[in-house]
This record gives C-alpha cells, structure tokens and sequence, in this order.
C-alpha cells in the first residue's frame, strides 16, 4: 500500500465493528506494506482498536509530512518491521506507541510518543541513528527492545514508569544489551523511597 500524502487529510473508525471474517486491527490497516511519502499530514483516531497497523511491515520515507494519532489500543503496529527516516509524528496510545513485532529502525525524523505501556517497542533489534525521539510511557518503559537497543546517534529522551520499568530497556533476560555509540540520550525513570 502506497500513501502519498498531500494536504490535510484525517481517518477515525466507529468504537464498535460489525462481525465479519476480514481482519479488523484498526483505523488505517494493511496486510500488506505499507509505504508513506509526500508532504501533506494525516491525523488517524483509533476509537476501537489500532491507529495504523500492518501483518508486514510500514515504512515512513524521507518526504513524509506530519502523522497524528490518537488510539485506545497501539497507535502504530507491524508485524514485520517498521522503518522511520523522516516526517513528524506525535502518537497518544492507551497501550503501546509504536510496536513491531520485529525490528524497529529511527534513521529520521521526530517521533513524539505517549502511552500508557511502552511508549516504543520492539520484538527483535531496535535502532536509533538519527532523527530526534521522545518515548514517554506512563506505565512502562520508555524505550523496550526485546533484542539489543542501539543507539547509534540522533537525540533520544526516554521516559519510564517506576521499577521495574525503565526508561531504555534491552532484553537482558536472553543476554542482549544496550549499545550506545553515538548521539545525545536523556533517560528518566521514576526513583522509590526507601522509608
């Protein structure tokens, strides 16, 4: 799925689907590719379920303009990846911000991010090497990779719950680690009083 975006453009869904036996995930969803570009902005309202989401992966390309999204679920899911290199997005989710179900790669752009579970997270390798990234979780942690979490450059703030969340977590429990060989990192988690 190609998206080519120009102008002022906005999608929101019911709070409630009718029975079918289509895959209903979300407002905007594919169980293709999914490949945004152009200049214009789109602002999706998730009311049932996800904002945008694909069973492969979403790719946002150099050009792309502003995406808002607001969901009562994740703001934006794939399966297979998901691949920011430029464009703004702000994202305000009731469960995970952004989560990929493999890797998840920041190369450009600004991603703003609030959410009640992780604010970003990956199932496998989660890269950060340009662009600027503030994951806020209320909940959860900041920054969550399931693989090994590098940060390779870019400005990265990170904000977690308290223990035992975090604001960056890599998966140590499978002896992955955080790398950190570049760029400029904030990272706040809240701290317990020991009375």
């Amino acid at each position: 799925c190609y998206v080519y975006l120009q102008g002022t453009n906005s999608l929101t869904d019911g709070s409630t689907y009718t029975a079918s036996d289509e895959d209903r995930k979300g407002t905007f969803f594919s169980e293709g590719q999914v490949i945004m570009s152009g200049g214009g902005s789109l602002t999706i309202k998730g009311n049932y379920k996800n904002g945008l989401c694909s069973d492969d992966y979403i790719r946002f390309v150099e050009s792309t303009g502003k995406l808002t999204i607001t969901a009562v679920n994740k703001g934006i899911e794939a399966n297979e990846g998901i691949y920011f290199e430029g464009g703004t997005f702000v994202i305000n989710a009731s469960a995970e911000g952004i989560e990929s179900d493999s890797i998840l790669v920041v190369s450009g752009g600004e991603i703003y991010v609030k959410a009640v579970d992780d604010a970003i997270n990956a199932g496998d390798d989660l890269t950060i090497s340009g662009g600027m990234v503030c994951a806020y979780s209320t909940g959860s942690d900041g920054i969550d990779a399931n693989g090994n979490c590098y940060i390779q450059g870019g400005l990265v703030y990170a904000i977690g719950a308290r223990s035992p969340e975090m604001a960056i977590d890599a998966n140590s429990e499978e002896q992955k680690q955080l790398y950190i060989t570049g760029g400029t990192i904030v990272a706040i988690s809240s701290l317990e009083r020991d009375d």
